[in-house]
């Protein structure tokens, strides 16, 4: 979901990029919200009788493909395993999941039970059919979630293409701004305005097939008036955020992003002084928020990454600070060397720390048709990184780096590892647990196998 009105609100320090601008540059991609692209027209694929699973990974290969063929070098990451701090935004996403694939599950079965009578019918009937059609499909990729398995799946693909890719302990951002800060890649992609406040120096947001996007660089937010006369800069970013609330802090009633710029600006930037006027001017501030977002703007700062050097997990910007009581695992668990390796070269389950070779199922397994999985050797495997040469001459037309200058390879044994169509929903609408509907086939198989019913039935409101 990331800050809502965050990115609009920077729109006068945008500027559109195309991919040819990045040659000899290493471009970071946060490899869920182009996997959540691809939501849609796995909806469409199991809406019209379709069983190819493909058409789920079509977004992200085609922007793989785009920056290979302009000379860039990508780097893809995936999100690993729930971070505490993200819980209660993550339960509330994974039951709007469950509500649309309930009412999808009702409308496809209304759906399926005319189309025998679909020959004989009028042309208008044959357009509301379309319309519904349209509808279930909708609904259908709200309640998709994007798993693990599905994530490893477009890993290996990605990875016989010749591109790096490594799994975070946690969040996605938070690797790329640790990449970003060690000076391993150049740019981020994303749909997520959260990187922006995890500190990374240039983000590119709606990267699309044609290799188009807009870009903005950190440096530059201070130059926007979008929340005028509130001055962003890098520093207070964290604060603003929490304030107007983010995904690790649920926001005040009647505070947003323009109400707490207002009150930042008229605190001179100090959190807790733009509290107290707030409630001096009303606004019901709980007696905790200040310690709430003590900790959340530590998320952004302190949060777990693997550090590729070290081959160990670490703290991204700084450690906590010495004395500061955080619910466990807040900032990420603390995970054996052994187990952060296998996370990060996609052989372990990020969440449920064991071999991938036990948790796939055959029929994704078919889908891929990989070699077979096996589960990691006693010999910690590595995930090496092989730092750039000198940057080629420019050629026209630009050709796809070579696989002896890919940026890096794990080695060890082999085997799979888990927003916003704009940037503030599309993390919202997620695909359904554990890939069932990538093995699904739609011509042969129920409404009920196809769209399982969530554990609750809402109330016919809810779902209509």
């Amino acid at each position: 979901m990331g800050i809502p009105g965050l990115l609009k609100a920077l729109s006068d320090v945008q500027r559109e990029v195309h991919v040819s601008e990045l040659r000899g540059l290493r471009v970071g991609l946060d490899g869920y919200c182009f996997l959540h692209r691809g939501k849609y027209s796995r909806a469409y694929e199991l809406v019209n009788g379709q069983t190819d699973g493909q058409a789920i990974f079509n977004p992200i290969l085609q922007v793989l493909r785009a920056l290979l063929a302009a000379g860039a070098e990508p780097v893809l990451v995936f999100d690993g395993g729930q971070l505490p701090a993200k819980r209660l935004v993550e339960g509330a996403r994974k039951e709007a999941r469950d509500r649309a694939r309930w009412s999808a599950n009702l409308q496809l079965q209304q759906l399926q039970s005319l189309q025998p009578n679909s020959s004989s019918s009028s042309p208008s009937a044959g357009h509301a059919a379309n319309e519904d059609k349209r509808e279930v499909i909708r609904r259908l990729s709200a309640g998709v979630d994007i798993t693990p398995e599905i994530a490893v799946a477009c890993m290996r693909k990605a990875e016989a293409m010749g591109v790096f890719c490594i799994v975070a302990p946690c969040e996605a951002d938070a690797q790329l701004a640790a990449l970003a800060h060690d000076n391993r890649i150049d740019v981020c992609a994303t749909e997520d305005v959260d990187l922006l406040v995890y500190g990374c120096p240039r983000v590119i947001f709606g990267l699309d097939r044609n290799g188009y996007g807009r870009e903005i660089r950190l440096a530059e937010i201070s130059r926007s008036r979008g929340l005028s006369p509130y001055v962003p800069n890098p520093e207070t970013l964290p604060d603003l955020c929490v304030f107007a609330g983010c995904d690790y802090l649920a926001p005040i009633p009647r505070v947003g992003l323009r109400t707490a710029a207002k009150f930042l600006h008229r605190a001179g930037g100090d959190l807790p002084r733009a509290l107290a006027l707030a409630r001096r001017s009303g606004i019901q501030v709980p007696n905790d928020f200040l310690d709430r977002a003590r900790e959340a703007r530590l998320v952004f700062l302190c949060q777990t990454v693997f550090d590729i050097e070290e081959q160990r997990l670490r703290h991204l910007k700084m450690e906590p600070p010495a004395g500061a009581v955080l619910p466990t695992d807040w900032l990420g668990p603390a995970l054996a060397d052994d187990v952060a390796i296998g996370i990060a070269c996609g052989e372990i389950h990020p969440m449920t720390h064991q071999p991938f070779a036990q948790q796939l199922k055959p029929a994704l397994l078919a889908l891929e048709a990989p070699t077979p999985p096996v589960a990691p050797t006693p010999s910690t495997p590595a995930l090496t990184w092989q730092e750039p040469t000198a940057s080629a001459p420019k050629q026209d037309p630009p050709q796809a780096p070579s696989t002896e200058h890919a940026l890096a390879s794990c080695t060890g044994p082999s085997g799979p590892d888990d927003g916003e169509g704009d940037e503030e929903d599309s993390e919202s609408e997620e695909w359904c647990a554990e890939g069932s509907l990538l093995a699904a086939s739609a011509a042969s198989t129920s409404c009920e196998e196809l769209l399982p019913p969530p554990a609750f039935a809402p109330s016919s409101s809810s779902s209509s």
